[in-house]
């Protein structure tokens, strides 16, 4: 639904070009050539003046009857390639002015034609013969122009079916024998009868439209490169000269006059015709000169020579008609008339390097270069009122469709307006006037309509036709060239501006066109230095914005038209567009205004900012921008963001929950937005539409409502885009429940209130789902909890569910008695209980009601858990009100409660607690049932494991307690908890078992207590402490051995040896001195000295080798993991660029492979039945070593990481023992051994501590902070989400370490050396 907007044009008069007849471009300069019968002419394309001249009849290089038939530049050679009728060619180069012939073709050249590639030239004789040659122009093959064959391509009839079997329609059976006549009519009059050649783009076939010598009318035959004749079109008549291959496809156009109308028709590559339209013109008095498509083969260029009614060259009309088509409809987009005589169309071609720039030669000498841009033209939709009215030209006929109402798809419009001539361009009204437009035929009138003005009707209608309120005559707007206004901008009633054709290069014009009533007044307001690409106009402010051809910006106020003013950026300098922008627009970001362009090549500028390199078509909504790119996405850009902030856009700043991207369907194009909305209108690259409402625009709507107090609105449109209802307290929690009654009033509506509720999350979604659309709320706090007067913490589904219950209690509980329930049922934990007793109470009132809530209630809540809920109320009325609405049997329940009902009320609580599994509740109640039940509660309290409730909850002197206390301390002692067991037998005054329980705990002092207890006998003392003592020594703890030894063995050589064994030095120097027993020294203490200095050094050696190893080869693992994961980066991302990558689905693996579904099944079970027959013994074998250090292994980096994590503990928990060790070498004189010990213990650890921030380096702190699970949201597809997996894939195996791991060990600094020893 897009027009072609003029951007450039000019329009010069050069003298030495009349009479042109040809015209070629040079690609490289710009310069064009052109050529009359008899000369050659080098136009600057800069400056728009002829450089250089030549006449083939000097020198005698053209004879006097001869004429020039073709022409084409040359660049490899920077010259002119001329044919001439009399079969010379001669090469001219323009920069030594010198014609040269290089061949003569004996029998004459009626037409020549170069390949695309500049590699063959095809040219066709007098004499009807092909020859073609190469780019030096040496002959390759020669060939009559006219062969009898058909071609390779010919058709073959494999015999299927009989003539006289076929049906034939209306025609009868008769049809079957009759032969079928072929006529063929001869040219027309005004055919010159000269062939036509044109080569397909890729330069592999072309097509020579030739007269047929056997039926006098024209065929057309296509040929391959290598000069083989393909095939032969069908016999048609009216088929006339103008012939252009399309560059992009095997369609070939032709001009074809039919009995009633003059076609476009195309031809297939293998001769069948293949679609066709009409021209709108009266075929006896037009004439198509020549057609030519534009080299993307978007554009289809019609030259047509309208005959006037008596023949008078004066009165004849030339035009230039532009076609594109879209959804399998032809559009007439532009129609460039020029109407005098002497003003004829002499030849035209497209640009070669810009698809959308027409070249113009006229007769009278007069050069016209236009350049298009597609652009949309829309209504500005900026107020409630616009209707989104987007403008699309088609010929005569201007197709409106108000899309605030309906979406219809081309080439179908809502409406139509047809003007007297075709329109060129189509320009909507200011704010205030925005579905007012004005058009432009080609014959100079303007037309202004409006939907208010006569025959019009009110806006809000779902169809408005516009009227038309003002024609302003041609004659007022009649110029010598055709669009003599371009960039037609309504910036406010009444008054236009325009820019005009100019004569110069490097000037334009910027008029004011001023209507008075019929009449137009036209001023120039401005000369401008270089050609206006752009004019756009701020809908807030009214300022209008103007882009000149080398990007620089300019505005005007809209108070003072007549200055003009630079645009300033943020720090003052004139704004200017990296590159000249084909199409602007303007919007305000913050409080500030830009200026947005959009170049041919997809570059994105707002102002000097380009914020996107990819981008396909852009649109201004109320609160956002919106992009798409071609990968694919819309982009919606907030309008809140300061201008300062902008900066580029890349796909990698987008999250798995960043709404404000959208995937559609590739080639998408935005049509328009509509204001105060969330609609947006695609079109697809075949011409359908598509509308789509993105999350960021509706977003947008649902806060512009809240704000408002518009609840009923919000919940609709959430209800309708399927968004998170918790968005409606979320986004101003305060206000929700200041305003919660009027929320309650205007959803009014039984089933959206539930609805609301059951849908409530402990989750602010401000911070998460949606916190792209809330940037200013930090995403710190998942769970909402608010503070309450009494200092109590309460949840956000507690609390709007409590306020809402009070509301439809104030309102009318009967009436809400549905939502009431839910608001019990949704609570985080469910008061079904009082949502039962509301019911019973119902049932004395309104029996039908009490029963529909009950339904309901069930709908909620699982009906055992309900049966279960009301059976803990003990109420037996309301059990059976629920079990008689369940699908229970009675025979199931009626006698489990007529069981109950016979029971005493607390042994009676006791069994439904029982039975509900309450057990905790039903020791309470059986408590209070007396003696007789008293084994019952002990088994009870065995059963269920309930000994700290039962002990808190009878008294020491209850009768229970102690047998209580008994069988706790033999439960404790099963779970091998055996030092509180024998706390507990002590409670119990089982001090024997409670001996046993602390010897195994090696608790002594409690042992030795319990002994005092029972009276232990001296002699079992004795061996107590013996037993100890060696149970002591068993599990190094020498010095609570040696303590026992002292003071309960009386054993005071035995608690020397054994604190000297357990390297209590200085404590066993101590008591030596204590007890005079100082001949130890000689006999026990100073070997041990000397072997336990050597046992440390020996340590130190060792842990230092295999510190050193594992750390070596942490290094190597950690190389080989990075270059084999960026080998796998560079593969998905050469993956990623393969041109057939969007026809895979989005369902593949995320990770890029492949796999069948039954091998995923049967893998899967054949690991769990291999699992499962594993013993428990292997799984905690299993469990205990989940990586290995062997070399190669898959996570031998995290093996590698644990084993260093408890070396270095194991390295500095010895700095008591080596610290103790040196002060006794000192006191007995080894001097040299304490300075090796303590050089060496402290090189070590100096090793270590710099080896640290190498093993846990930045990367395994990054891998603490990361989540360890994939975020997924409504924008996440399977191939953002393989690109998340590679992204975090250097941090997954850190994910299974455990978290004490991924940070270096932590060692303290003791203070063990001394000063003595320090080495100078």
């Amino acid at each position: 639904m897009r027009n072609l907007s003029l951007i450039d044009g000019v329009c010069v008069s050069l003298p030495s070009i009349e009479n042109t007849k040809h015209i070629s471009l040079d690609f490289d300069s710009g310069d064009i050539y052109l050529a009359t019968k008899t000369n050659a002419i080098c136009v600057d394309g800069m400056k728009l003046e002829v450089k250089q001249t030549v006449s083939l009849l000097d020198d005698n290089t053209l004879a006097p009857d001869g004429y020039i038939v073709a022409i084409q530049h040359v660049p490899d050679q920077m010259s002119l390639c001329i044919a001439t009728n009399l079969g010379d060619i001669v090469m001219w180069s323009p920069t030594l002015n010198q014609l040269e012939t290089i061949g003569t073709i004996n029998n004459g050249i009626s037409a020549m034609c170069w390949s695309p590639d500049q590699e063959l030239v095809v040219m066709t004789t007098m004499t009807n013969t092909l020859l073609m040659m190469t780019h030096d122009l040496d002959p390759i093959t020669e060939l009559p122009m006219h062969p009898d064959e058909f071609g390779e391509a010919a058709f073959v009839n494999v015999g299927w079916g009989k003539k006289e079997t076929q049906f034939h329609g209306s025609e009868g059976k008769q049809a079957a024998t009759q032969s079928k006549i072929v006529t063929s009519s001869t040219v027309s009059g005004k055919d010159d009868l000269i062939p036509r050649i044109s080569w397909r783009g890729d330069g592999q076939y072309f097509v020579i439209n030739s007269i047929n010598p056997q039926t006098g009318s024209r065929v057309l035959r296509v040929w391959t490169r290598e000069c083989q004749l393909y095939s032969t079109s069908e016999s048609a008549s009216g088929i006339e000269w103008a012939t252009s291959w399309k560059p992009s496809g095997g369609l070939v156009a032709v001009i074809q006059k039919g009995p009633t109308a003059c076609t476009v028709s195309f031809i297939e590559k293998n001769g069948l015709y293949h679609g066709s339209f009409n021209l709108p013109a009266n075929k006896d008095q037009i004439l198509v000169k020549d057609l030519t498509w534009n080299t993307d083969s978007s554009l289809l260029a019609v030259w047509i020579d309208h005959l006037a009614d008596d023949n008078d060259p004066q009165h004849m009309l030339s035009t230039v008609q532009v076609w594109c088509i879209n959804n399998y409809h032809w559009y007439l987009k532009q129609n460039l008339e020029f109407w005098q005589g002497d003003n004829s169309v002499a030849c035209l071609c497209w640009d070669l390097e810009n698809p959308y720039r027409l070249h113009i030669v006229c007769s009278n000498g007069e050069y016209t270069c236009y350049s298009w841009t597609w652009r949309t033209d829309r209504s500005w939709g900026h107020t409630p009122e616009d209707l989104a009215i987007v403008a699309v030209i088609d010929g005569r006929k201007l197709l409106l469709t108000p899309f605030r109402t309906m979406v219809v798809p081309p080439p179908m419009a809502a409406y139509q307006i047809t003007c007297d001539s075709p329109i060129n361009q189509v320009a909507f009204g200011p704010p205030g006037q925005d579905n007012d437009f004005v058009v432009f035929t080609s014959n100079g009138q303007m037309e202004c309509y409006s939907l208010n003005g006569e025959g019009g009707c009110h806006p809000g209608s779902p169809l408005c036709k516009p009227a038309c309120v003002k024609r302003i005559p041609k004659e007022n707007l009649k110029s010598k060239s055709p669009l003599v206004y371009y960039h037609v901008t309504w910036i406010h009633k009444d008054c236009f501006l325009a820019v005009t054709v100019d004569g110069t290069v490097s000037h334009s014009s910027i008029w004011q066109l001023s209507i008075i009533k019929t009449n137009i007044e036209a001023k120039i307001l401005h000369k401008m230095e270089g050609h206006v690409k752009g004019i756009c106009v701020s809908p807030t402010s009214g300022k209008i914005y103007i882009q000149t051809n080398d990007g620089s910006l300019s505005c005007i106020l809209p108070s003072d038209l007549e200055n003009i003013l630079p645009h300033r950026g943020l720090k003052g300098q004139q704004v200017k567009f990296p590159q000249p922008c084909s199409q602007m627009d303007v919007c305000s970001f913050g409080q500030l205004e830009a200026v947005l362009g959009l170049t041919d090549k997809y570059r994105f500028y707002i102002n000097d900012i380009e914020v996107a390199n990819n981008c396909t078509s852009f649109c201004i909504h109320d609160d956002y921008l919106l992009l798409t790119t071609h990968s694919h996405t819309c982009r919606c850009v907030s309008r809140d963001i300061l201008l300062e902030d902008i900066t580029q856009l890349t796909e990698s700043t987008t999250s798995s929950l960043d709404e404000s991207v959208r995937r559609v369907e590739r080639g998408s194009r935005i049509v328009t937005c509509v204001s105060n909305d969330n609609k947006l209108v695609l079109q697809m690259p075949r011409g359908n539409l598509e509308t789509i409402h993105p999350r960021s625009l509706i977003l947008s709507a649902v806060k512009r409502h809240l704000d408002k107090f518009e609840y009923k609105e919000s919940f609709i449109l959430m209800k309708k885009h399927r968004l998170n209802m918790n968005l409606l307290y979320d986004h101003n929690s305060e206000q929700f429940l200041s305003f919660v009654t009027q929320f309650v009033l205007e959803i009014d509506d039984i089933n959206h209130l539930n609805l609301f509720m059951t849908n409530l999350r402990e989750e602010d979604v401000t911070k998460t789902v949606y916190g792209f659309a809330y940037p200013e709320r930090a995403n710190n706090s998942k769970i909402s909890i608010i503070p309450t007067s009494d200092k109590t913490m309460i949840k956000k589904v507690d609390l709007i569910c409590n306020q809402l219950k009070d509301v439809f209690v104030t309102l009318d509980a009967n009436k809400y008695l549905l939502p009431i329930l839910t608001a019990y049922v949704r609570k985080t934990n469910p008061e079904l209980d009082n949502a039962l007793h509301l019911i019973k109470q119902l049932k004395t009132t309104d029996r039908s009601l009490s029963e529909e809530a009950l339904k309901y209630l069930l709908f909620l809540v699982d009906v055992n858990e309900l049966y279960d809920v009301a059976l803990g109320t003990y109420d037996f009325e309301l059990v059976i009100l629920v079990a008689q609405k369940s699908q229970k049997d009675p025979k199931e329940y009626l006698p489990f409660l007529n069981q109950l009902k016979k029971l005493e009320t607390d042994y009676q609580r006791f069994s439904i607690d029982k039975h509900l599994k309450r057990y905790s509740k039903a020791l309470g109640h059986i408590k209070n049932c007396g003696a007789e039940h008293h084994v019952e509660c002990l088994n009870f309290v065995k059963e269920h494991s309930l000994f700290s409730e039962a002990l808190g909850t009878f008294s020491l002197s209850h009768a229970l307690y102690k047998d209580l206390a008994l069988a706790y301390g033999d439960y404790l002692s099963d779970k091998h908890h055996h030092e509180e067991a024998g706390m507990m037998y002590e409670k119990a005054e089982s001090y024997s078992q409670a001996l046993q329980c602390y010897k195994k705990s090696l608790n002594w002092k409690q042992a030795f207590t319990v002994s005092a207890k029972m009276d232990m006998m001296v002699k079992n003392v004795l061996d107590l402490a013996s037993e100890m003592s060696a149970k002591l020594k068993d599990n190094r703890m020498h010095l609570e051995a040696a303590t026992v030894l002292q003071e309960y063995a009386d054993d005071k050589e035995e608690a020397l040896v054994t604190l000297i064994e357990g390297h209590h030095w200085e404590e066993s120097i101590r008591l030596m001195y204590k007890h005079n027993r100082t001949d130890f020294i000689e006999s026990h203490l100073k070997s041990s000295l000397l072997e336990a200095h050597s046992e440390h050094l020996e340590f130190i050696e060792t842990n230092r080798q295999t510190f050193d190893k594992y750390c070596n080869r942490l290094s190597v693992v950690r190389e080989e993991k990075e270059r084999k994961l960026q080998a796998e980066l560079i593969a998905s991302e050469l993956g990623a660029d393969r041109p057939d990558g969007d026809l895979f689905s989005d369902t593949s693996s995320a990770t890029g492979e492949t796999g069948s579904v039954y091998t995923t099944t049967s893998s899967a079970s054949t690991s769990r039945s291999k699992t499962s027959g594993k013993s428990s013994k292997n799984r905690r074998k299993l469990e205990k070593k989940k990586w290995s250090l062997k070399e190669g292994s898959k996570h031998e980096n995290l093996a590698l990481i644990e084993a260093l994590s408890k070396l270095i503990t194991h390295i500095f928990s010895i700095q008591d023992e080596v610290g103790s060790l040196l002060k006794v070498l000192v006191m007995f004189d080894h001097l040299n051994e304490a300075v090796t010990l303590q050089t060496c213990y402290d090189d070590m650890l100096r090793h270590v501590n710099a080896a640290i921030p190498q093993i846990w380096n930045e990367s395994m702190g990054r891998s603490m902070t990361q989540p360890k699970t994939l975020e997924f949201g409504p924008t996440t597809t399977a191939n953002s989400l393989a690109q998340s997996m590679q992204n975090s894939r250097k941090t997954e195996d850190m994910a299974l370490l455990e978290p004490y791991l991924c940070i270096p060990p932590v060692v303290g600094n003791k203070k063990w050396k001394l000063q003595i020893l320090q080495q100078p």
